[in-house]
């Protein structure tokens, strides 16, 4: 089974705030919002890459938390 990365996802406290910035430095746009803030995914870079954004509850202590939503065809097959 194949997968692929869909997507790049970075634990915030306050995505949206987050997203701002990430938005500048990419050169991309906010495109959608989930869950009345919770998720925020930005449209996908010159490269492909689309990054978003899911907000937790605790402050980030240690190292950045980050990881990678992958992309199956048929997630029951692949699980």
């Amino acid at each position: 089974m194949k997968a692929s990365i869909g997507y790049l996802v970075i634990d915030a406290v306050d995505p949206e705030r987050l997203a701002g910035f990430w938005c500048g430095l990419l050169e991309v746009e906010v495109d959608s919002m989930i869950g009345e803030g919770q998720f925020v995914v930005l449209s996908a870079t010159k490269d492909g890459l689309t990054v978003g954004f899911q907000r937790v509850p605790e402050a980030k202590v240690g190292k950045n938390r980050l990881h990678l939503d992958l992309v199956v065809e048929d997630l029951d097959t692949a699980t």
